[in-house]
């Protein structure tokens, strides 16, 4: 089994980077003990931080994999169309960890996907990195408002569901009556995507799947013109499609996939945050559609098999970081996920999300 390591560097809004030299020596002590196969970095820039994880990482043979938000904590978010809640609020930001708002902006924004390019030519100019690695390229889930999970009710994203068809104002008249994601259960299941009896609720859901989608490949497309390997950051497969995460569909277009099997975080991505969100109803026809309870360990391996043969692009990751109150890691959790993954053909983990926030009794769980 590999390992792919990944750092946090500062956010853009909240610079608390680490010294260069630190990261150098906790770099090079897991390279020294470790089949280091990457290092994912980002996305507040030092001077010399980015090209002391590149010169690591390519000394050790590993690729260096810039890390970057795509919908949520962006670079300029004063220049960005932002995504209008169909809630009481027009915007809506989450506070879990220090810095990170998760406030999102439109996915379905030409200019919103612009910008992503343009803030990657400029973090990354004289030290260009071998892959560069997306976050947040996703709709926001039900930790922000129930109502943030029909998407974004700017005019342009409005007029793109009445073109199709679709009357989210009935939807959220609908969750209003019916306690909110109670009114939106899938019925049933297919090759990770959710089927909904309401037409409205399986065009809503086909229209995320596709915005996202049609990111990913154009990203794909203009960054493998630069010769640069596209990754992304990705929900558990059993809630990936409720934030237009098609993982089927995102498989062929990219270089790495990492989904996030995070069974012991409470915060955005974290399983049980997550279902804890989404609800007691709506978590319970999960784990009847999925046959286990998902928001448990010993859902890992069902979840990976159903993303099929991979060829090596997927590489779960795990929490290794310690924050009080918000992730709390342990060895028993290390040592099931590495068995899940072995058992369904992974050959690489993601060490999450922050190394450099590791407890050293902790890294030594890590043995091969």
């Amino acid at each position: 089994m590999n390992v792919i390591l990944q750092v946090s560097t500062g956010l853009f809004h909240h610079c608390t980077e680490p010294d260069p030299e630190a990261v150098r020596k906790r770099l090079e002590a897991l390279c020294d003990r470790l089949p280091v196969r990457g290092i994912i970095y980002g996305w507040g820039k030092r001077t010399g931080l980015y090209e002391t994880i590149l010169e690591t990482a390519h000394r050790y043979g590993a690729e260096a994999w810039m890390w970057l938000p795509v919908f949520a904590d962006v670079r300029a978010p004063e220049a960005a169309e932002p995504m209008i809640s169909f809630g009481s609020a027009s915007e809506r930001g989450i506070a879990a960890c220090p810095g990170e708002e998760f406030r999102f902006i439109c996915p379905g924004s030409r200019r919103n996907l612009d910008a992503l390019i343009e803030t990657y030519e400029k973090w990354t100019a004289g030290c260009e990195p071998d892959g560069v690695f997306l976050d947040r390229i996703r709709y926001p889930s039900a930790v922000y408002s129930p109502t943030d999970f029909l998407g974004c009710g700017c005019e342009a994203c409005r007029a793109r569901l009445q073109q199709a068809g679709i009357d989210p104002q009935r939807l959220q008249a609908r969750m209003a009556r019916k306690k909110g994601l109670d009114s939106c259960l899938p019925d049933r299941m297919e090759n990770g995507r959710y089927h909904y009896p309401d037409p409205d609720l399986e065009g809503l859901a086909q229209m995320k799947r596709s915005i996202i989608t049609d990111s990913v490949g154009e990203y794909s497309q203009t960054f493998h013109k630069k010769g640069i390997k596209v990754g992304i950051d990705v929900f558990a497969p059993a809630l990936a499609d409720l934030v237009g995460q098609d993982l089927a569909a995102l498989l062929p277009l990219t270089d790495l996939v990492k989904p996030m099997m995070y069974f012991r975080t409470l915060a955005p991505a974290g399983i049980p945050y997550e279902l804890e969100a989404y609800g007691q109803p709506l978590a319970k026809r999960l784990a009847a559609l999925w046959g286990t309870e998902i928001g448990e360990d010993a859902s890992m391996e069902r979840q990976l098999r159903s993303l099929g043969d991979s060829q090596g692009k997927i590489c779960p990751g795990i929490e290794i970081n310690r924050i009080p109150g918000i992730c709390e890691p342990d060895g028993k959790g290390f040592r099931q996920a590495f068995r899940a993954a072995e058992a369904t053909g992974c050959d690489t983990m993601v060490l999450s999300w922050n190394v450099m926030k590791a407890r050293e009794e902790e890294l030594r769980e890590i043995e091969f």
